[in-house]
């Protein structure tokens, strides 16, 4: 038996997108967020689903580069409605991030990693993702490679206007959702608050716009820093 079958026993069917889904799903970002990358980042090995990884390279009038998936939504997320069901991840990086051969190294390939295990979670864990779900690494949460960064939560894709944020494709409703990293004390906040939307208030009350939220920017101070007492529960 596999290391996989031993890990997810009953789990390591491997379910694929369509090519005309994949080809909707790089349209859609192409129409919305920048031109895509020809080279394709191809998973070799595959469980439950197969996620490929996409990248925009620059991002027009967003000085930023993209990443995004492909294949999570080739099933549906359970407990949630069918508006809900489906969905694809992006991260937002500098652009020089994805040059060279960072994306081999430690420090560059985390956020593809993390991309790769939220998109899983509905598979693995039986519970949906959407706007509100964070993610610390590991417990107790540790600092990603070369960041200050001890978590991620998934945020809305109004980055890139309105339109963006859900499509049809092909039948399907899919949802595209950002991953923004949060650094150890965003990280206790949002975890102190009941509900998500208070954090994202926040923010918007701080003034954080929708690209330094979702850049992932080692240099990124913390947001709270912008408050005169640095302490967010006040």
């Amino acid at each position: 038996m596999g290391f996989l079958k031993r890990l997810f026993p009953g789990k390591n069917r491997t379910h694929y997108l369509s090519n005309e889904e994949i080809d909707g799903i790089s349209a859609h970002f192409a129409k919305h967020v920048g031109p895509v990358n020809e080279m394709v980042l191809h998973e070799i090995v595959s469980d439950a689903l197969h996620i490929d990884l996409h990248v925009i390279p620059d991002v027009p009038g967003h000085d930023c580069a993209v990443v995004f998936t492909t294949g999570m939504s080739a099933l549906p997320m359970p407990r949630v409605d069918r508006d809900m069901q489906f969905a694809e991840l992006f991260v937002v990086l500098p652009k020089a991030w994805v040059e060279g051969n960072n994306l081999q190294t430690d420090e560059g390939y985390w956020p593809l990693g993390m991309l790769k295990t939220m998109a899983r979670m509905p598979i693995y864990n039986k519970i949906p993702v959407y706007p509100g779900i964070s993610i610390p690494n590991g417990d107790p949460a540790e600092e990603f490679p070369g960041t200050p960064f001890t978590g991620v939560l998934l945020d809305h894709g109004d980055i890139f206007g309105k339109d963006f944020a859900r499509a049809e494709i092909e039948g399907k409703p899919i949802n595209f959702y950002g991953l923004m990293p949060m650094r150890r004390e965003e990280m206790d906040f949002k975890a102190s608050q009941k509900q998500a939307h208070i954090y994202f208030a926040a923010l918007m009350q701080l003034g954080v716009t929708d690209r330094e939220k979702l850049l992932i920017d080692p240099q990124r101070p913390s947001f709270f820093d912008r408050i005169p007492d640095k302490n967010p529960h006040a």
